[in-house]
């Protein structure tokens, strides 16, 4: 009896570590999977930020092309989307002067 005892306890012993390894796997697998989905979608949301930035300086350089030749120097050109919409009146007043 105790050899049927004790290759049960081994068999249960086995199963339960192969088990054990398959759900690590796959909670392991998940956990990178969402890791990898928030990484690509920053990265998509960064690169969406740049283009507008640029856009945004490219709009002013042909507008008000002394304002953004003075931000320029500063090299602070491309961070003009920032207050683009806030400012718009404000720029059109300026460049009817």
């Amino acid at each position: 009896m105790s050899s049927r005892v004790a290759t049960q306890a081994a068999l249960v012993n086995l199963i339960a570590k192969k088990l054990t390894a398959q759900i690590t796997a796959k909670v392991i697998a998940r956990r990178l999977a969402k890791m990898g989905v928030g990484f690509a979608l920053g990265a998509l949301i960064i690169q969406g930020m740049i283009e507008k930035a640029s856009e945004s300086a490219k709009r002013l350089s042909i507008r008000h092309p002394k304002i953004y030749h003075k931000l320029r120097a500063q090299n602070i050109d491309m961070a003009y989307f920032l207050v683009e919409d806030s400012m718009s009146r404000t720029m059109e007043a300026i460049k009817i002067k």
